[in-house]
């Protein structure tokens, strides 16, 4: 290998880490590291320069959080105390802001975004993202977006194919949704720890859209003002016994 070549795999290398990007811990990091409990500090060994290996930390929070140390990382923000205070732990580890896991295959896999865990009713904190990307692996859903600050349980709401949409006025193939959502929400909860389980599903008659606020221009769901729209709905919801809803 050359050493442009090098330094071009040792950029994009650090790139991927700034970025959040899954990478193998079997490439970055001894094979001690990858049987490491996820809670727990992975060491990671990043060739910075000719000679020099700096060791990356990576941990997992119980909120789910990445938390990295490296000697690479900032000090601290200039003249803002509260700040810097607010973004490390009291060990010195980088609250990266992305919540994350380590997997069996070795893989520091980013699932989301801190900001966006919601606590509920039971005091537990659950993380939408992962769940919402298993509600959308499945043909009949379009997008999803997981809520439920201060309720019971979690719950999904659920858009539907675009071209399904259309369709449900059949009363046949409105069964076959309720059924098939039925078991898409029963099968996701027996993967799930129970607070992090959800209540029901409900299938959403309207969809999302820029322009009815609900998406921002780049198709991201906006989930303060979902949660707004839905907010006078929910009480009923969460008061009925049927997993599927249509609203």
């Amino acid at each position: 290998m050359t050493p442009s070549t090098t330094r071009r795999s040792r950029v994009a290398t650090l790139l991927k880490l700034s970025l959040g990007l899954a990478l193998p811990l079997a490439v970055l990091a001894p094979a001690a590291a990858q049987t490491a409990w996820p809670s727990k500090p992975v060491r990671i060994v990043v060739p910075y320069g000719p000679g020099s290996s700096p060791d990356v930390l990576v941990r997992i929070s119980p909120q789910g959080e990445v938390l990295i140390k490296s000697p690479g990382r900032m000090v601290g923000y200039y003249k803002q105390p509260e700040l810097t205070a607010e973004s490390f732990t009291d060990d010195g580890f980088f609250r990266t802001g992305d919540l994350g896991e380590l997997g069996d295959g070795g893989l520091l896999k980013i699932t989301g975004r801190a900001k966006e865990i919601f606590k509920t009713a039971k005091g537990k904190y659950v993380a939408p993202a992962p769940l919402e990307n298993r509600l959308n692996a499945h043909p009949m859903v379009e997008m999803s977006m997981v809520a439920g600050v201060g309720q019971p349980a979690a719950f999904g709401l659920v858009l539907l194919a675009e071209a399904l949409r259309p369709r449900v006025a059949d009363p046949a193939v409105r069964a076959d949704v309720q059924m098939q959502m039925e078991t898409l929400l029963r099968d996701l909860n027996s993967s799930l720890a129970d607070y992090a389980q959800l209540g029901m599903i409900v299938i959403l008659s309207e969809p999302w859209s820029v322009e009815n606020g609900c998406l921002t221009p780049t198709m991201k769901i906006k989930r303060n003002h979902i949660e707004s729209l839905i907010a006078p709905q929910v009480e009923r919801w969460v008061a009925s016994s049927h997993k599927v809803q249509w609203a």
